[in-house]
């Protein structure tokens, strides 16, 4: 696969993903027109946290965050085992799991420098810094509302106030008739059974 020149294939395993091949500066260039194209506004379903883990990862930087996989997020296998997430499984059935090993999964793991489970880094991300997260994602698609309403308004489309607001009186009727029933004309003869 290819976009823009940066060539990508996708692995069969979950926490692959997808696997960027090119030089590190036009990667970068990639993954920061990626954030800015979000910050405008723009429909990118990446969030922005990991977009920056991303940007880390090229760059050699440490990232500080805990891993909560197996905590308040966790796979289980077609046998019912429990896996802490996609590369980390247990023998342990699903049944068998109590909170206290759910809790003892949220904790820095030997597995999570360069970790590509994007599903556990984003989640564990979110918990740690809930407000930087979300506020950021909030604001990116805040951008978004004034395109998505302007199919709102414009020419032939009837912004006009419908008749059941300016007309109160008729609140109560149903189907263009007064009884607040079906109108007459619509009923509905049962016949009796033999």
């Amino acid at each position: 696969m290819s976009s823009g020149g940066i060539e990508g294939g996708r692995s069969g395993v979950h926490g692959g993903g997808l696997q960027l091949r090119g030089p590190r500066a036009e990667l970068e260039r990639f993954i920061d027109s990626m954030i800015e194209r979000k910050r405008r506004g723009e429909k990118i379903h990446t969030s922005e946290a990991i977009l920056d883990y991303q940007r880390s990862l090229l760059r050699g930087e440490h990232v500080e965050w805990t891993c909560a996989a197996g905590y308040k997020l966790f796979f289980v296998s077609a046998q019912g085992k429990f896996w802490i997430c996609s590369m980390v499984h247990t023998n342990k059935h699903i049944m068998d799991v109590t909170l206290d090993d759910l809790f003892a999964n949220y904790k820095k793991k030997s597995c999570q420098e360069g970790c590509g489970v994007y599903c556990a880094v984003s989640a564990s991300l979110l918990i740690e810094k809930p407000v930087r997260i979300l506020g950021k994602e909030i604001l990116a698609r805040a951008k978004r509302v004034p395109s998505l309403l302007r199919p709102l308004s414009g020419p032939g489309i009837d912004n006009s106030t419908p008749e059941s607001i300016t007309n109160p009186n008729r609140a109560h009727e149903m189907n263009d008739s007064t009884d607040s029933g079906p109108a007459t004309d619509n009923r509905v003869a049962l016949r009796e059974r033999a």
